[in-house]
């Protein structure tokens, strides 16, 4: 009978201890506790490893993950833009975290269920759900309400200010929930058809507009060199003028005529016109 009794005790201690006060680990990015028959424990577990508390009398706890590291979710949609009139097509990538205080993971335990794991006595909630829980509710009407600021010009020639404007209203609609958005792209932006057309005509436009201008350009400039040069022609002009009106005297003028009589006498016939130098004039009047 003794020995009888030594092996059922035997037999009860191999139970416990193979079912009870399990070794779990705790990875980095997640938080955990521990749901027992009273609940989730008020502790919260951090990363690192222990053991959940001993079943012998009670149901054997299981262990409650949370994910707090950070992940990203994409957003897309259709929005009015009531300024233009016209739809804009946006995908917005929103990455997010859950707030590692205290306060704010109590509050994820407390809203958002956990869902068993298969095999083990582990449950988790995810990030996915966080997201669907806190963020995705909000984020449709978040985005439609920013964006509206501008109109579809503004958004197209202010992209990145539209963004930072957005993700600021995102941070300021959740500022009481325990989440935080770390960052907020938009990974793709389709703009309305009839805006793009009249972009790519308006640029066509300005593309010949500036061919034009830089041809005048370089017409102008041509014109300044030939004004210069045509300037500088002048100038030597009326410089030699000057030379010849000082070297002049009575007999180089009867000289210079006399040769200017002479060439005109073996080209022509007849009556002989002859073109006399403005310097000449001086000299010949005082004959």
């Amino acid at each position: 009978m003794k020995n009888f009794k030594l092996g059922i005790i035997s037999i009860l201690a191999i139970l416990v201890l193979s079912g009870c006060g399990d070794k779990v680990t705790v990875d980095s990015g997640r938080v955990a506790k521990q749901l027992g028959t009273n609940g989730l424990e008020a502790a919260i577990r951090r990363a690192g490893a222990f053991r959940l508390d001993s079943c012998i009398t009670t149901a054997c706890p299981r262990f409650v993950v949370l994910d707090v590291f950070e992940n990203t979710q994409t957003i897309a949609s259709k929005y009015y833009i009531s300024a233009s009139k016209l739809n804009l097509e946006l995908e917005v990538d929103i990455q997010y975290a859950v707030k590692e205080d205290d306060t704010s993971i109590n509050k994820v335990y407390k809203r958002v269920k956990s869902v068993p794991v298969a095999g083990e006595r582990k449950s988790i909630i995810t990030t996915e759900q966080v997201f669907n829980t806190y963020i995705k509710p909000v984020s449709i009407g978040t985005i439609r309400t920013a964006l509206n600021h501008y109109d579809i010009d503004n958004i197209m020639d202010n992209l990145s200010e539209v963004q930072i404007y957005v993700e600021k209203a995102f941070k300021e609609k959740l500022k009481d929930e325990p989440v935080i958005i770390k960052s907020l792209t938009f990974s793709l932006v389709s703009y309305p058809k009839v805006i793009v057309e009249r972009r790519e005509e308006e640029a066509s436009v300005d593309a010949e507009k500036a061919t034009k201008l830089k041809r005048l350009a370089a017409d102008l400039i041509v014109l300044k060199e030939r004004r210069k040069l045509d300037l500088e022609h002048a100038r030597v002009a009326v410089e030699a003028d000057k030379i010849i009106s000082d070297s002049m005297d009575e007999h180089m003028a009867t000289w210079l005529m006399l040769e200017a009589i002479q060439a005109c006498a073996e080209r022509t016939v007849g009556n002989c016109n002859i073109d006399i130098h403005p310097a000449l004039l001086p000299s010949m009047g005082r004959r």
